[in-house]
């Protein structure tokens, strides 16, 4: 790299959602966590975070913005990170330029930090040329960000060891099947957003809150995930949707009930949560199996997962108990054309379930539809671009704001 020469990269990298959940850590200052955790990675093409970085010696200083707007003051953790890839890399650069933004809401529980920092530390280091080609010490490194980051790193359903080492040595995310295995690829997603504002108790205040006041937590993380966490990828591997979606709706019920036992008690879930929950089991039990199954993150929006000969019936049914009456379907379900043309709910599933239609009109924000995906990626449409000396906005070509913002290394 010259003095004149920049070098710009953009990449995208996944949400994931956990089926197994992490909650509270072992080890704050390394993000080491209190248990075992596995998620499955969601399709970029329809979730994801996106990051530009612009290595060049026109700036001085480390500039940031997330979604638009400057960052004034970095945190320890990015910090950190943003150091050590300066530190460790060949180029000669005075300055980065990063900008990052997400496809979806922010802070609303679908895990935006996890895949955030994902796509930070995946940019860097191909931006950098700094372990560009290894996942897992990428994955280690995200980490320290973001605890739940390092499963965004690989693609399929993903584990995420607790570890022994005081120094988080053995604290890795690590593949149980990739996008391609047949339960991976049959598997469908569906995000019904019943909220997308930021959560009132982010989830590191939440974890903290938790470690000190629940008597369960401990139970929890010691005798309970441990099992869990072999049945779950036995059932992955073995395509065994039902132990799947029993184990996961059990962990998300119990990750919730940890929410509840903190001291003050933290309400993650709201009333369209407990009716899409009421829903999923009235559909099994009208079925006599497991035809879908839900799990909820820090926050009230249910993620779906629905084998893909049972779509079409589980999306018949939301339709039927979630109406929309907006004006606009398009933002509500992208193919608004296959949405409008679902038919009625199978009558046995109505004869069985005791909600009524007329209580989820508008309920749902939104729904996102999509499916088991990769890993992170490098992209062609950059966020921001440096034309005549001058950071725009690669979108609109408007300057960005250089005031403030930088990170000492």
């Amino acid at each position: 790299m010259t003095d004149t020469e920049s070098v710009s990269c953009t990449c995208i990298a996944p949400v994931n959602i956990a089926v197994i959940k992490y909650w509270g850590k072992r080890d704050v200052a390394l993000n080491l966590p209190s248990n075992g955790s596995l998620s499955g990675t969601l399709d970029v093409a329809d979730l994801h975070s996106r990051t530009t970085v612009i290595a060049t010696n026109e700036v001085e200083g480390v500039h940031m913005w997330i979604n638009g707007e400057k960052v004034d003051a970095f945190g320890k953790r990015r910090n950190d990170l943003l150091t050590y890839f300066l530190e460790n890399t060949q180029r000669r650069t005075k300055g980065l330029l990063i900008a990052s933004g997400n496809t979806f809401p922010t802070a609303a529980g679908l895990a935006s930090s996890a895949a955030g920092y994902a796509c930070l530390t995946y940019t860097l280091a191909q931006a950098l040329n700094v372990h560009a080609d290894d996942p897992a010490r990428l994955s280690a490194l995200a980490r320290q960000g973001s605890g739940s980051a390092c499963r965004s790193l690989f693609g399929g359903f993903v584990g995420w060891a607790r570890g022994m080492l005081e120094d988080g040595g053995d604290s890795n995310a690590y593949l149980v099947v990739d996008e391609t295995n047949p339960f991976a690829r049959d598997m469908e997603i569906l995000v019904l957003v019943a909220d997308g504002t930021q959560k009132e108790v982010p989830s590191t205040k939440g974890m903290q809150e938790t470690t000190l006041t629940s008597d369960l937590f401990e139970f929890r993380a010691d005798a309970i995930v441990p099992r869990r966490m072999v049945e779950m990828e036995e059932a992955i591997r073995e395509g065994d949707f039902e132990s799947f979606a029993k184990l996961a709706m059990r962990d998300s019920n119990q990750f919730h009930a940890l929410c509840l036992d903190t001291f003050p008690p933290i309400f993650y879930l709201n009333d369209v949560s407990r009716r899409v929950i009421a829903l999923v089991h009235a559909i099994n039990k009208a079925y006599g199996k497991a035809m879908l199954c839900y799990t909820f993150d820090a926050g009230p929006n249910a993620v779906l997962y629905v084998p893909r000969d049972n779509i079409d019936m589980v999306l018949r049914a939301v339709k039927h108990y979630f109406a929309y009456e907006g004006t606009d379907l398009a933002s509500f379900y992208s193919n608004a054309d296959a949405f409008a043309a679902l038919g009625a709910p199978d009558e046995k599933l109505v004869a069985a379930c005791n909600l009524d239609p007329k209580d989820g009109v508008n309920a749902l924000k939104r729904i996102i539809h999509t499916r088991i995906g990769g890993g992170p990626r490098v992209v062609d449409n950059a966020v921001i671009e440096v034309r005549n000396g001058t950071v725009v906005n690669a979108e609109t070509g408007e300057p960005m704001s250089m005031e403030i913002g930088t990170c000492e290394h």
